[in-house]
């Protein structure tokens, strides 16, 4: 299970046949970000594997003796969408990711801006009942009709959208992070936060390429 941290991002309208996200980043030649040289893995074929360098640790690691010269590597996973411009970069922590756009930013134009899914809409949309293609398997929501007693609530289920309780209350919560599984499978095709973020496993990554694309045909962005 190869469990991502990451965000969508905008780089420009659909670049298909012009100069590519992946291009400029090889053209910028930025000492942090090189060529994955590691074991080969299985990815699909959409994403690309590539290494983020740190001169500290980002995870935690010791750092090793005081007078040398250490490089952290860390594996950063790229999808790029040419016909939506989209641009996905994801890492096995968030704290990885964050550190490879900060640097990729200064070095690559235009910069990548982040998309964000208007994930109380899709609550919303994801709780009618005529609504078969995707069910909610994670919520955590704001509750501001609760407070001070309850301020956020966080469930976990298979379709928690068919819960009588929370389709009588739907209106009275604010969602800010939401997991989602096909209704024909078992499997979360990832989770989706209000500040853009998303955690997905990436064996699973075209169930998360399918509903993006759902989000993105029903016009579920805010940005």
């Amino acid at each position: 299970m190869r469990q991502l941290f990451g965000y969508i991002f905008d780089w420009g309208e659909s670049r298909e046949g012009e100069f590519s996200f992946l291009e400029a980043l090889q053209a910028a030649k930025l000492r942090e970000i090189r060529a994955y040289d590691g074991p080969s893995e299985t990815v699909s074929r959409r994403w690309v594997v590539i290494y983020f360098i740190s001169r500290r640790p980002l995870l935690g690691e010791e750092p090793g003796a005081l007078d040398a010269i250490h490089e952290f590597r860390y594996r950063l996973y790229v999808r790029v969408n040419t016909v939506t411009g989209s641009v996905i970069l994801a890492a096995s922590r968030y704290a990885i990711t964050d550190a490879a756009i900060e640097v990729i930013n200064r070095g690559v134009t235009p910069d990548l801006r982040r998309r964000v899914i208007n994930i109380n809409e899709v609550v919303q949309h994801l709780f009618r009942r005529d609504v078969q293609q995707y069910a909610v398997t994670y919520l955590m929501a704001d509750v501001p009709g609760y407070r001070p007693l309850v301020n956020t609530i966080a469930i976990h289920g298979e379709d928690i959208g068919t819960s009588n309780f929370l389709l009588e209350e739907r209106q009275a919560f604010t969602a800010r992070q939401l997991g989602v599984r096909a209704i024909r499978s078992r499997i979360e095709c990832g989770r989706f936060g209000n500040s853009g973020s998303i955690q997905f496993n990436l064996d699973n990554s075209e169930a998360l390429e399918k509903f993006l694309a759902y989000t993105y045909k029903n016009k579920f962005y805010i940005a």
